[in-house]
């Protein structure tokens, strides 16, 4: 090394996650802790890794493959040496190992860590198992099931950094910049989480709760995509903010709107005088948020923009202290002890209390709380007929909210609200608003009959020609070539053939 460590200054901000060890030791480059002529003999050693592990991968046939296979091994030998060097306690350890002249060593020293960790992680998601939730959804179950082949699947020597299982079911928070068994690592520990705090409530409660988020979305909750631990916990603060029982998860109509009032009272009514004083004795403070919002510093910026910044502070202050004084209530009301709980909630809390002052904004509070709902309503159908049909304007208008939207579930909830008339509905498709998945996660909302209508639309000829025979309909539509329609040709390929069946009935009756 070039230099002493102690009067280097790495820029830990620098340090990329999922590729650690090359952002360290750019970083060391960039700070002359080494030279190019090091980085080069690390390089080097690298490359015979590499040579090595292509003859393992080829069983010996061959020192050569094609440049994606080599490219992934390349990066799997990075990630068993990020590894090791992520195990060192300290910045100035790990420069110190990453640049010691021996990164075969290093290597194999990661290689050593993943296989511990896999038999460990293997352990714990035994447990994790044996703690799981008791629930319908498809996603959540099927994801735990293939979670299962990880460990048979996963090849350390050659794919360290991938996941060969798929991984459906969200969480309430996820780290995407990790990889391979560390994200699988990170899911199963944040799951099982999630699990324990969903079992400090009965059986009948969640599913009702459940219910309720389907009917008031008209969602079948066991097949979409719903976190379900966000679903409760949402519903737990806003529970203890009315001062009901920790463990109720029912929110009447009556006390939404009670909620609403409450929250949009704290927006519109922060006093005057409270303004006014709070802007006196805080205006460096407004000063510095005006540079944060790139406010220019000149003679631009007037009395009623600092009234406007600190009346937003103020109100955002209001709410904040008001939800983290709720989920510290249910915390103690709830009897939560475990300190790794407590800090997955306060985590999930920074997340919610943004989720919340950013509903209130927009006017869309209610997708924060699920409102019950009486056991007597059903999902009902919404492609009605084209006497409600939007005009030009309406329909840009939500076009444009479902364009903007990040979320499918939000798009969905638009949807759902505001198309009543099938023609908009199908414009909607046709106006390709929605990506990849999205299409399916939205067919898989629709009731069998909604799904007859829009198969009506997409073998419209084929009905018009000859009796309706849907399994045969869907293998003459391999060339079709408009995108939700072939969207749809594969949703409907991939479910069970009674509900194929099922839905040729409703279309039957359409005809």
């Amino acid at each position: 090394m070039s230099n002493n460590l102690s009067n280097i200054n790495i820029n830990e901000n620098n340090l990329i996650k999922n590729q650690y060890s090359i952002s360290l030791l750019k970083e060391c480059l960039d700070c002359k802790v080494i030279d190019e002529r090091e980085v080069y003999n690390i390089q080097q050693e690298i490359s015979l890794i590499l040579i090595d592990l292509i003859k393992k991968y080829t069983n010996g046939q061959s020192t050569s493959v094609k440049t994606e296979v080599a490219e992934k091994l390349l990066i799997s030998i990075w990630y068993a040496i990020d590894a090791y060097i992520n195990k060192l306690g300290d910045i100035e350890k790990r420069v110190v190992e990453l640049t010691a002249k021996n990164v075969k060593k290093v290597y194999l020293e990661g290689i050593k860590i993943l296989e511990e960790d896999l038999v460990r992680l293997k352990d714990f998601y035994e447990l994790m198992m044996s703690r799981k939730l008791n629930t319908n959804s498809i996603a959540y179950n099927d994801t735990l099931i293939e979670l299962s082949s990880f460990f048979k699947n996963y090849v350390i020597k050659f794919e360290a950094h991938d996941i060969p299982v798929s991984i459906d079911y969200p969480l309430a928070l996820d780290d995407m910049d990790v990889q391979g068994i560390y994200y699988v690592k990170n899911y199963i520990e944040s799951i099982d989480i999630e699990n324990r705090f969903c079992n400090l409530f009965k059986k009948k409660d969640r599913e009702k709760l459940f219910y309720d988020y389907g009917v008031t979305y008209k969602i079948d909750c066991d097949v979409i995509l719903v976190n379900l631990f966000e679903l409760i916990i949402n519903n737990c603060i806003f529970s203890t903010i009315l001062g009901n029982e920790a463990t109720n998860l029912e929110i009447s109509e009556y006390e939404y709107e009670f909620l609403e009032k409450q929250f949009k009272n704290i927006y519109n009514n922060i006093a005057e005088d409270e303004v006014r004083g709070y802007e006196e004795s805080n205006i460096i403070e407004l000063i510095e948020v005006g540079d944060n919002l790139d406010i220019e510093a000149d003679n631009n910026l007037d009395y009623n923009d600092f009234e406007e910044i600190n009346r937003e502070i103020r109100i955002n202050e209001k709410i904040t202290l008001l939800l983290m004084e709720a989920i510290e209530g249910l915390i103690k009301r709830l009897s939560i002890e475990d300190e790794v709980l407590i800090r997955y909630i306060k985590k999930y809390e920074k997340i919610f209390i943004e989720s919340v002052i950013s509903s209130i904004k927009s006017n869309t509070f209610k997708s924060m709380v699920t409102v019950s709902k009486s056991k007597n309503e059903h999902l009902e159908n919404y492609i009605i007929d084209d006497e409600s049909k939007l005009d030009d304007e309406s329909f840009r208008k939500i076009f444009n909210k479902i364009l903007d939207s990040a979320s499918i579930i939000e798009k969905i909830r638009i949807i759902k609200e505001n198309i009543n008339a099938k023609k908009d509905f199908i414009d909607i498709l046709e106006s390709e608003c929605l990506f990849g998945e999205e299409y399916s996660i939205l067919f898989a909302s629709l009731s069998e009959l909604e799904l007859a209508i829009l198969g009506s639309v997409v073998f419209y000829e084929d009905i018009r020609m000859k009796e309706i025979n849907l399994l045969e309909f869907i293998l003459n539509k391999k060339t079709e070539t408009t995108l939700w329609k072939m969207e749809y040709i594969e949703f409907i390929s991939n479910q069970s053939e009674d509900k194929i069946h099922s839905i040729e009935e409703h279309m039957n009756k359409i005809n």
